[in-house]
């Protein structure tokens, strides 16, 4: 009698634990949700500048690295740009300095192309 007590008791508990756990990653599991990259923190919108201007460096498409960079949600990209390369140049954050260049490049380049833009303009 005892030891069909114990058994019960351990089958409970095995049941107890299946349902708990497969209610709870199947019912209770909350589905992810894109989020946008105009809400990151910045250290990460700088982290995405450094991979845009990477992009930028060995392909030299320009205007795919500003609509890369205006998914960030910044009017401004030259001054984006200009601040996450202040960021990345900061002695806490260990770069390569090819990392850097790479950065500085495109910051060059958006300011040279926003230049030719208000050119045409005026």
């Amino acid at each position: 009698m005892q030891n069909r007590r114990y058994l019960w008791f351990a089958i409970s508990i095995v049941v107890g634990l299946v349902i708990g756990l497969s209610w709870g990653w199947n019912g209770l599991a909350r589905k992810p949700q894109p989020m946008p990259l105009e809400d990151l923190r910045f250290d990460y919108k700088a982290d995405y500048v450094l991979m845009v201007a990477q992009y930028y460096q060995q392909e030299g498409d320009l205007a795919t690295a500003r609509e890369m960079l205006q998914k960030l949600g910044e009017d401004d990209l030259g001054q984006l740009v200009q601040d996450a390369l202040d960021y990345l140049n900061d002695p806490a954050n260990v770069l390569l300095g090819a990392d850097i260049r790479a950065v500085n490049e495109l910051s060059i380049a958006l300011q040279a192309s926003s230049a030719i833009i208000e050119g045409q303009v005026a």
